[in-house]
């Protein structure tokens, strides 16, 4: 929809997707109410907050192998916003904070293969912490991103 005043804010049907005046209600082309989605967008929150709040649930329900570090993530996304990339980055965020006794755990086992002369066990152990930090991190991503789609919250800036 074309309109002569650039000045005026627009806003896209819930429903039709349609260009309208942001005060409309009702959208002209389909006639369907958007009062519920002005109501529905609540405003997303701080990245920091989305973050550590999915961190306790990841932290959690972490032991559940894929489902733990996704829910952690999903949390985090939700509470973020309908931005698909900041809330993935932010699901990343919430599991690398609640990865953090683990990442401490490993770093202990690597000092004790150092002490001990086992080097050989070294390079296991630093594989092992390689691959389960991507696990954690990739999955709390897509949990964020997937907390995104179902998040009622607006779009952070």
């Amino acid at each position: 929809m074309e309109s002569a005043d650039t000045d005026v804010e627009s806003k896209f049907c819930s429903e039709c997707g349609n260009e309208m005046n942001a005060k409309a209600e009702v959208c002209p082309e389909c006639g369907v109410s958007q009062e519920t989605t002005q109501t529905g967008d609540r405003e997303p929150s701080g990245r920091w907050i989305s973050a550590l709040i999915g961190s306790i649930v990841s932290f959690l329900f972490g032991w559940f192998p894929i489902a733990g570090p996704i829910l952690g993530g999903s949390f985090a996304g939700y509470l973020r916003g309908q931005n698909n990339k900041e809330s993935a980055i932010t699901g990343t965020i919430a599991n690398v904070i609640a990865s953090i006794p683990f990442f401490l755990f490993a770093i202990f086992g690597v000092f004790a293969q150092i002490t001990e002369g086992t080097v050989g066990t070294l390079f296991g152990w630093i594989i092992l912490v390689g691959g389960s930090l991507a696990y954690f991190y990739g999955l709390g991503a897509l949990g964020g991103w997937i907390g995104a789609e179902f998040s009622s919250r607006a779009s952070p800036e």
